[in-house]
């Protein structure tokens, strides 16, 4: 999904925040990460809901880095096979109830407006062939 976003002119914070966390500067890849959302969210190039999506996608994106990079466990996380394995929707689902059960409930309701709003499009799309 991030590379639908590789053409904008904040995505090269992403670069950044990557980076900080292949080298396990997590606090600073968190700082950095932060900056990079507030310029989404005030980036021009961007509709209302693009801006969700695109938040919501850095989010997903730092939650997998963070765990092949700085995790020691190395035990993949039902929510990250949910994502990858089912539907966009219960991936979304997945990923909201995680951030939730983190204490993110601000994204988690986040990633749920954004899987809503796909159900209700696949949905009129299901009845448009009625």
């Amino acid at each position: 999904m991030l590379g639908s976003l590789a053409g904008l002119p904040f995505h090269g914070r992403w670069h950044k925040v990557s980076s900080l966390l292949a080298q396990h500067k997590a606090k600073e890849a968190e700082e950095a990460l932060l900056a990079l959302k507030a310029e989404v969210i005030a980036s021009p190039d961007l509709t209302e809901e693009d801006r969700l999506i695109a938040v919501s996608g850095y989010d997903v994106a730092y939650t997998q880095y963070t765990r092949l990079l700085l995790d020691k466990t190395g035990a993949a996380d039902p929510a990250t096979r949910g994502f990858r394995s089912a539907t966009p929707v219960t991936g979304l689902k997945a990923l909201a109830l995680a951030r939730k059960t983190q204490g993110d409930h601000a994204t988690g309701n986040a990633l749920e407006a954004i899987a809503l709003h796909f159900q209700i499009d696949e949905g009129r799309r299901g009845n448009s062939n009625v």
